[in-house]
């Protein structure tokens, strides 16, 4: 891909940033200092400073409207270092599915604070051990003006460290359906939502999460109650792409070093 004159500055500025603040040894600390989170949240607020955790949200909703090529740039940067951080699941997966589907009010709510790198987001999906975004069974019920979600979700990327999680509910149909899905906006400390930090071999932050009859506002459904599956796909899509990126800075910077290796031997 020809980079632009600003994806090049993004790149060189992400570059930079990532062999001084981010090396591969400070790995070993994470896994000793914030294993249950998977990130170090001074770095992300570093990030949220570079105004990364903005590039792909549109400048409409307070954001840079670098788009995904702009996080593809600065993903493939962190995968060379294997820096760990919430970027990809809050600035790219959720922000997107607030930017596709929410209201003006979730907007609002929502948008400024991840930019801003206030709020660590996370899209809690899949069920089982394989990711099937079709198979979901978790039920939201609507109740008395409100929906009533039961049911839960497993290896949630970076949930242990999310503020809010968007999560695909069924509403109606069988798991396999892709009608009769829901997409709710569910603040971590919403009682009866159990979020258990998960042990990855990667050191990345995960979670399972558990919901007890947790009661949502009428205004948590984020788009059309049973028509999600559109805005699912495309957020998905979206996260597919940039992590494509990361692992794509992580396949580089292993054939460069697999070359140094062999050059000085």
């Amino acid at each position: 891909m020809i980079l632009t004159e600003e994806q090049q500055m993004l790149r060189d500025a992400a570059q930079g940033w990532v062999s001084e603040r981010a090396p591969v040894a400070a790995l070993r600390s994470l896994r000793r200092e914030h294993a249950a989170l998977g990130h170090d949240p001074a770095l992300y607020r570093e990030m949220a400073e570079m105004g990364w955790t903005g590039i792909a949200v549109p400048e409409a909703d307070g954001g840079f409207g670098f788009g995904l090529a702009g996080a593809g740039v600065v993903a493939e940067q962190l995968g060379r270092n294997l820096v760990g951080s919430p970027l990809l699941t809050t600035s790219v997966v959720v922000a997107g599915a607030i930017e596709l589907a929410g209201n003006a009010a979730q907007k609002q709510q929502w948008l400024p604070a991840i930019v801003a790198g206030e709020a660590r987001a996370a899209l809690a999906i899949d069920e089982g051990n394989r990711h099937d975004p079709a198979g979901i069974a978790l039920a939201a019920a609507a109740q008395d003006g409100a929906w009533v979600l039961s049911g839960s979700k497993q290896a949630v990327l970076e949930g242990p460290a999310a503020d809010l999680f968007v999560i695909v509910a069924r509403v109606a149909g069988q798991p396999g359906d892709e009608t009769g899905l829901a997409l709710f906006l569910c603040p971590a400390d919403t009682p009866g939502l159990t979020v258990t930090a998960m042990e990855q071999i990667d050191s990345r932050g995960c979670a399972r999460l558990d919901l007890a009859e947790v009661r949502l506002p009428a205004d948590a459904l984020l788009g059309e109650a049973g028509n999600a599956w559109p805005v699912l796909t495309e957020v998905l899509d979206r996260g597919r792409a940039v992590l494509s990126a990361e692992m794509l800075g992580s396949a580089q910077q292993a054939f460069e070093t697999t070359l140094e290796y062999l050059r000085t031997r």
